[in-house]
């Protein structure tokens, strides 16, 4: 069954939404939703919608969420790296090479090797207060998952697009856990970086 979705002002849009919790849930079950013309950009969210297993939505949603978050920062160099140091640490006359990323599993001399939510979101002090930067509420695709997993979502650093997706599986319970037991295994390397920055 389709449902056509109108959308025509802002009034419409806060109603979409207000709504998406009712349209995630297992009464829409076999609903796929469409819209004529789209002019609030909620293509992604729909697209999330319409897929009806959940790790399949989980990954798409992950994916649409880094693709706004891409494009939105795309000609922004906030962090202004230059010699592999950010402006804070280049300001602060610190040794730290790689910034925030510099103790994690996914860091390259290209870049990040994986898609993370929460590091796209992430700017220091130094920087979010000198610029404007987006937040989980900006990002209105991540409204397709529960609250639980926005929140989770916003703070799993340092994971593979995989164990993001795996954490946003799982009862809250085992993702919590999941969560605890990758962050205890990345401090220690995190405590050496550190160590070894101050030598």
């Amino acid at each position: 069954m389709k449902k056509k979705l109108i959308i025509n002002d802002e009034k419409d849009l806060n109603r979409f939404y207000n709504r998406l919790w009712l349209y995630r849930s297992f009464i829409y079950r076999f609903v796929y939703f469409y819209i004529d013309e789209d002019k609030y950009n909620v293509t992604p969210i729909l697209k999330a919608l319409n897929i009806k297993y959940r790790n399949s939505r989980i990954k798409c949603v992950i994916n649409e969420a880094c693709i706004y978050l891409d494009n939105y920062y795309k000609d922004k160099n906030y962090c202004d790296f230059k010699c592999y140091k950010c402006a804070l640490h280049r300001s602060k006359k610190y040794n730290y090479k790689n910034g925030c990323c510099r103790a994690c599993d996914y860091q390259s001399s290209g870049g990040c090797l994986t898609s993370n939510v929460a590091c796209k979101l992430f700017y220091c002090k130094y920087i979010t207060d000198k610029y404007d930067t987006l937040t989980i509420k900006d990002i209105k695709v991540l409204y397709v998952l529960s609250l639980f997993q926005r929140m989770t979502i916003g703070s799993d650093y340092f994971a593979s697009v995989d164990d993001v997706a795996m954490d946003l599986y799982c009862w809250p319970l085992a993702s919590t856990f999941r969560i605890s037991m990758r962050m205890l295994k990345i401090y220690p390397r995190f405590r050496k970086v550190i160590k070894n920055e101050k030598l």
